[in-house]
């Protein structure tokens, strides 16, 4: 969460969205489950728009997200990776300011009106660590959707990437004070809570589509439900269903 060469993993949008033959009858149209093989999917909307996907968890549906309520505006967050010989090594740095001032995050912020979740990444990484990106080198790892019942105003949806070239040396803002960490050493205590849960299996190539809520301390993960999710070394914590 934030204020988290050739890509096999392209960017991609899309919508399955399938009316109700009912719906005709009634004056509302409802919005029904496609089966794809043996999954049930449930109704998707536009990716990187303003309503969050649905995902599927292994245990249930995610249940839609109630708009009316205040949330946070979407976000991005962008997990630069190198590697100079020494090993895998990931660019984080220190919120100074905003939600989550104090922890380490990865560069990222809020998607500004109108524009798409690819060019925040562009724009926030060159703002909060003076490295200039190629959009086409951004690799789309997913989505996250958090969800903070006991203060609704920080629930938001956050575009995932993993960038491996740039041009220029990372330096700090007034956002960000950034630096290199080994892969294998990466201090999850001091991130947000959900971090750990999927963030090494990005890290290791992988992709995330999951929801996390937050307990009532607004630190600590309560539940989840996705993919690309490892719970095994939090016992406390359950995977939600709907």
């Amino acid at each position: 969460m934030n204020s988290h060469g050739s890509s096999p993993w392209r960017l991609r949008c899309s919508t399955i969205i399938e009316i109700s033959s009912a719906a005709s009858a009634r004056s509302t149209s409802r919005l029904r489950p496609v089966l794809r093989g043996s999954a049930m999917v449930p109704p998707q909307h536009a990716c990187h728009g303003t309503s969050v996907r649905h995902f599927i968890g292994q245990t249930g549906r995610v249940t839609t997200r109630d708009e009316s309520k205040s949330q946070h505006p979407a976000v991005v967050v962008v997990y630069l990776v190198r590697d100079d010989g020494s090993g895998p090594q990931v660019l984080l740095g220190e919120k100074r300011r905003g939600l989550g001032t104090g922890r380490l995050v990865g560069p990222g912020g809020k998607r500004e009106p109108g524009e798409s979740a690819v060019e925040t990444a562009v724009r926030e990484v060159f703002e909060e660590v003076g490295l200039r990106i190629d959009a086409a080198d951004l690799e789309a790892r997913g989505t996250l959707d958090y969800r903070f019942p006991y203060r609704p105003s920080w629930s938001q949806v956050s575009d995932v990437f993993v960038c491996r070239r740039w041009q220029g040396t990372p330096s700090g803002s007034d956002e960000l004070v950034p630096r290199w960490i080994p892969v294998d050493a990466v201090p999850y205590d001091a991130m947000w809570d959900d971090a750990g849960y999927w963030l090494p299996g990005v890290l290791r190539g992988g992709s995330v589509r999951a929801r996390f809520s937050f307990a009532e301390d607004n630190a600590s993960v309560a539940g989840f439900t996705g993919t690309g999710v490892d719970g095994s070394g939090r016992p406390g914590v359950r995977r939600t269903g709907a």
